[in-house]
């Protein structure tokens, strides 16, 4: 299912994005912040391998190339400024774009009579309270 592979690659990049900022974070509060949020994204893309096949998993898994370039991009945006404010800026951000990615699969999903997993609605949720938490450090 598209959904499900979507959900896979959005949060495998979240789980990427925590670990490449955390090493700039200095705030231990954003520190737990993001462990928590880590752990969500984990339990979700656990939950959704176990509905797909081993090739669909392994197709849908974001690029390297992908990856890396987002590795690089954390690394110069941090370099200068480190601050709660920026990282958190920074995460908004991505996982701003992931609910974007998500919604539109639900919409496409909606628009030809499908049913939606609960487990879309719930990653969306997650997602959306982890965009207010780090609004606190804003």
């Amino acid at each position: 299912m598209k959904l499900y592979e979507q959900i896979l690659k959005n949060a495998d990049l979240g789980i990427d994005a925590i670990e490449n900022v955390k090493c700039a974070v200095k705030d231990e509060k954003l520190l737990n912040v993001l462990a928590e949020q880590k752990k969500g994204y984990v339990g979700f893309k656990t939950a959704v391998e176990k509905e797909l096949d081993p090739n669909t998993i392994k197709e849908a898994s974001p690029a390297k190339m992908k990856k890396m370039m987002m590795k690089m991009g954390t690394k110069m945006n941090t370099m200068f400024d480190s601050s709660n404010t920026n990282i958190a800026e920074m995460m908004i951000e991505g996982t701003n774009m992931g609910i974007n990615d998500i919604q539109k699969e639900i919409n496409e999903m909606q628009l030809v009579g499908s049913e939606i997993p609960q487990l879309a609605t719930d990653y969306i949720q997650m997602m959306q309270s982890n965009v207010d938490t780090l609004r606190s450090f804003l």
